[in-house]
């Protein structure tokens, strides 16, 4: 009966301090969020899967299949109306489209560093402020159209 009773007591004393201890807290802000410089918070989102076609004399040959992932503050993205996927997808398409000097079946020759830096700029340059930070090749596949090849 008297652990009983000394096991009361000593529940009791430790909830009384647990919520002193809580209440002194919170009122004297040491919960509150540090006031030192905030750290901005990076987000990363991927895009769907796009398909360029290949043309080579007016004909299809085949298709480049990419997916990418780019990063962005993520209060910048709250705030825009748009999100940058569209736009993404829109200059990558235009850029893997668009590589008539090279032949595009052959993705060995493709530099990804440059083409994610073109994709930033073009895109920063289309919203109007720089909002994507970086962007990521997901994936980059060549698919034949060429019964044989597949």
């Amino acid at each position: 009966m008297i652990k009983t009773i000394l096991l009361a007591v000593w529940v009791g004393a430790l909830t009384l301090g647990a919520s002193t201890g809580v209440v002194y807290a919170l009122r004297s802000g040491l919960f509150d969020k540090a006031s030192g410089p905030r750290q901005d918070i990076i987000e990363s989102r991927k895009t769907r899967s796009v398909q360029v076609p290949v043309l080579v004399g007016g004909v299809v040959q085949g298709y480049v299949v990419a997916q990418f992932v780019y990063t962005a503050s993520a209060e910048t993205l709250k705030r825009m109306t748009v999100p940058p996927d569209s736009f993404v997808l829109d200059e990558a398409l235009r850029l893997l489209y668009g590589r008539s000097e090279e032949d595009p079946r052959n993705l060995k020759k493709l530099d990804l560093e440059k083409m994610a830096r073109q994709l930033v700029e073009k895109v920063n340059a289309r919203l109007g402020e720089p909002a994507v930070r970086d962007i990521l090749v997901h994936e980059l596949t060549y698919v034949s159209n060429d019964p044989n090849k597949k």
